[in-house]
């Protein structure tokens, strides 16, 4: 719920320069001070007055034992009309009046998750467990996000794919296919092609895929130091874990092991045995 206390005139400077400083505050680099930011400036636009939905209390479903409710525009925007249905929402604190932010088809939203910004929830998606869907991301297909992962920027999640766990996907990231982002990962691409998670790859453990790389087929990545940058390429059934480090145009495939320290760049193609050392 959000107090809104009126004061006198006198106040304005304080107020005006209490919101400069919690702007300041959450105005960071890192992907938790970008989603503070996020919801902060989702609060401060919420109108209670200039609803942009309702709920159907009619319209409900039970999924995984909570009831869920059916949304219904109350206005034309985007390529939503006015009396057009929408998605399920546990209840009106998982999407934002704010924005352009929705819900389409049987997409779902319950248990604490949010949406907002420009945010589309789509298809059979579902987003719950505390995540977090804002700027221009796009949730699709069969594929979920919880357990307070956060999605922003303009980044995809489709197919059936999985964001959970406190994984950060942000910028220009396409996650699909059956692959999995979590246990703290940072995924963040960068233009013109971003990055692509997908086949049945794995990232996580905190491992950071950032820049034009690629991950794929059913390569494992995980590791709290491990990074995966430039325009490098991990799949087949390659491992990548420890501290190691793959960047340039390096290729890390078939049954290969990088492990410990290792550090693969150059363009540098490695499709077997393990190494821990500098290869390039």
């Amino acid at each position: 719920m959000v107090q809104i206390i009126k004061k006198n005139m006198d106040s304005g400077s304080n107020e005006q320069g209490n919101s400069a400083g919690v702007n300041a505050l959450l105005r960071g680099g890192s992907p938790q001070q970008h989603f503070l930011g996020s919801l902060w400036d989702n609060l401060k636009s919420f109108n209670p007055f200039k609803e942009k939905y309702e709920i159907l209390n009619d319209n409900f479903i039970i999924y995984n034992g909570k009831k869920l409710y059916q949304i219904r525009a109350l206005y034309d925007f985007l390529s939503v009309k006015k009396g057009n249905l929408g998605g399920y929402v546990e209840s009106k604190l998982n999407l934002s009046n704010s924005g352009t932010c929705w819900i389409y088809d049987n997409a779902k939203i319950m248990g604490g998750a949010q949406a907002f910004g420009n945010a589309q929830i789509l298809d059979n998606a579902v987003v719950f467990d505390g995540a977090s869907i804002s700027d221009n991301a796009k949730i699709s297909g069969e594929a979920s996000v919880y357990e307070l992962a956060v999605v922003y920027g303009n980044s995809e999640v489709a197919d059936n794919a999985e964001v959970y766990g406190n994984a950060h996907v942000y910028k220009e990231s396409k996650i699909f296919g059956h692959a999995k982002v979590w246990g703290n990962a940072e995924i963040y691409g960068e233009l013109p092609e971003g990055v692509k998670i997908h086949g049945f790859a794995s990232v996580y453990g905190g491992a950071k895929v950032y820049g034009m790389a690629k991950v794929y087929g059913k390569a494992l990545v995980y590791g709290f130091k491990v990074e995966i940058m430039g325009l490098a390429k991990v799949y087949g059934g390659a491992e990548v874990s420890g501290r190691a480090l793959i960047y340039d145009e390096a290729e890390v495939f078939g049954s290969a092991r990088i492990l410990g320290h290792a550090k693969i760049h150059g363009k540098v193609k490695i499709n077997k045995g393990n190494v821990t050392e500098e290869i390039y």
